[in-house]
């Protein structure tokens, strides 16, 4: 194990080129998006033949569960997050982030085994009992790993990073989870696959950064504390929020409707999550090292959410569109009750993933108390809305999932202008971008699938595809123009791979706004 006297995290974020660091880490993230999102829907599209929709509903309840048991952990993981925010780490706030880490996270797994059958109790399942009982172990697993995996990312080792996730993924997750469903494993191949992903990752991880897992038991910094703890309490409310759903679906509708539920959710969250993911591992530690300068953090932001739900109105919208080919190839016959279940989904996901980049920000700002009381209202709404219209089932739950995700973003949107310096006029010119996005898509593979009428379901698939892609490509540079002029636009065309050379064939970009020296 490597000597206490070795300092980790290194300020290697801090060298001057952030620009062409930004880049590359884009560059690999991208990389590593398209690999894994093509992994997650070859092997899903395999488990879901493999196991029912039963299976995937319990354990959709097990990580329901465990995520609520998790919460405490949470101080130990945005104590670590606090120290690696700042602008100078030492070795004493990693071994002091890293005490909390095991303390809290060794207490969530001993939690997750004593209340293991309440959540049983709760879904009305026994099996759930044991397979969480199982599964808690990964808590400690994500913990320590959360540590590594925040140290690469400070130092913007984006290669790094991208080999965790897909190594990760591939052997622990695909490989293990479908060997075992061959097997005849059933729901526990799904619990075996998820150990061994966090098992691995943790692993890799830890290799690639070698930092030191003993724990120190001294006082940490009261910026840690009040950093880690208001994390802590925005991130409980997060769950609440973006658990509801599945908790109420599994609760009223039983482990059949949720897993139909939770499949939906893989078709059409995990092509734009990953993508997503892109910008949000590189846009935390340069917020952070901007965030002395608000009027560049507000360009940023803006590039952020107008990129974010470009690519999420694009996909979503052609995912709506084409949700009956969708789920016939990537599923199967059985599945076909999530049909209108991911038209919904659908909606919501830009939505959610341009409040995530408003979330980074608030992050990366240290704005906590404000993102607490966004979440505390948001949750509010959004169980109110959802209980609400629970009545109509699973499609009516996902419909006040779709009206308080809108409203969540909008406060995001208005309360950053001041803070950021962005007028909403500016701000309005990415949100046209991405209406014209979801816009495009929409017609685009409509009028694909129109035109492929009585061919087979893999050739209307690919003739959406197509579409679809194109469509990506006319919002691309339609977003250049929405952004012609402003000082995100201008950010873009330094900072983004390919920008400078679609606009050349687009527009000519403008170079009268200088965001970065």
């Amino acid at each position: 194990m490597p000597s206490d006297t070795t300092t980790p995290a290194a300020d290697t974020a801090a060298e001057p080129n952030l620009g062409a660091r930004t880049r590359q880490g884009m560059l690999w993230s991208a990389a590593s998006v398209l690999s894994t999102v093509t992994l997650q829907l070859g092997f899903g599209a395999v488990m879901a033949r493999l196991l029912d929709p039963g299976a995937f509903g319990l354990v959709a309840m097990c990580l329901v569960s465990l995520r609520l048991f998790s919460y405490l952990s949470q101080i130990g993981l945005s104590m670590t997050l606090g120290a690696v925010q700042r602008s100078t780490m030492t070795e004493r706030d990693l071994r002091i982030s890293l005490g909390v880490v095991w303390a809290a996270s060794g207490a969530s797994m001993l939690a997750t085994l004593l209340l293991a059958p309440l959540a049983g109790r709760f879904f009305a399942q026994p099996a759930v009992v044991p397979m969480l009982q199982v599964m808690s172990l990964s808590l400690l697993l994500a913990g320590l790993g959360h540590v590594s995996v925040n140290l690469l990312r400070r130092q913007m080792r984006f290669k790094a990073l991208a080999l965790v996730e897909v190594l990760s993924y591939t052997i622990g997750y695909g490989a293990a989870g479908v060997a075992a469903a061959v097997a005849g494993a059933g729901a526990w191949s799904l619990v075996i696959a998820n150990l061994s992903q966090a098992l691995l990752s943790f692993s890799l991880a830890y290799a690639l950064t070698r930092h030191t897992l003993r724990p120190a038991w001294g006082r940490a910094e009261p910026g840690h504390w009040r950093y880690g703890l208001r994390h802590t309490a925005i991130s409980f409310t997060e769950f609440l929020s973006a658990n509801a759903d599945s908790a109420l679906i599994g609760r009223l509708v039983g482990d059949a409707g949720l897993g139909l539920y939770n499949r939906a959710q893989l078709l059409v969250y995990q092509p734009v999550e990953k993508a997503a993911g892109i910008l949000t591992r590189v846009l935390f530690p340069l917020v952070s090292q901007l965030q002395g300068d608000p009027a560049k953090v507000g360009s940023v932001f803006l590039l952020g959410i107008a990129v974010t739900g470009v690519f999420g109105a694009s996909v979503s919208l052609g995912i709506h569109a084409a949700a009956d080919e969708v789920v016939a190839l990537l599923l199967g016959p059985q599945w076909v009750q999530a049909v209108p279940v991911v038209r919904w989904l659908a909606l919501v996901v830009p939505l959610v993933f341009m409040s995530n980049i408003a979330g980074v920000v608030c992050d990366a700002l240290n704005l906590l108390r404000f993102k607490l009381r966004l979440q505390l209202a948001g949750m509010t709404v959004v169980l109110g809305l959802m209980m609400a219209l629970s009545g109509h089932g699973t499609v009516g739950i996902v419909q006040g999932l779709v009206i308080g995700e809108t409203l969540r973003f909008l406060a995001y949107f208005v309360f950053l202008a001041p803070q950021l310096r962005y007028s909403l006029a500016e701000g309005m010119r990415s949100l046209g971008a991405v209406a014209t996005a979801a816009g495009i898509s929409l017609m685009s593979v409509s009028g694909a699938l129109w035109a492929a009428q009585g061919a087979p379901v893999g050739a209307r698939l690919a003739a959406a595809t197509l579409a679809g892609a194109l469509g990506l490509i006319v919002s691309l540079l339609s977003l250049m123009g929405w952004l012609s002029g402003t000082r995100a636009g201008d950010v873009g065309r330094r900072q983004l791979p390919g920008w400078r050379f679609l606009s050349s064939r687009f527009r000519s970009a403008p170079q009268t706004v200088k965001a970065f020296q």
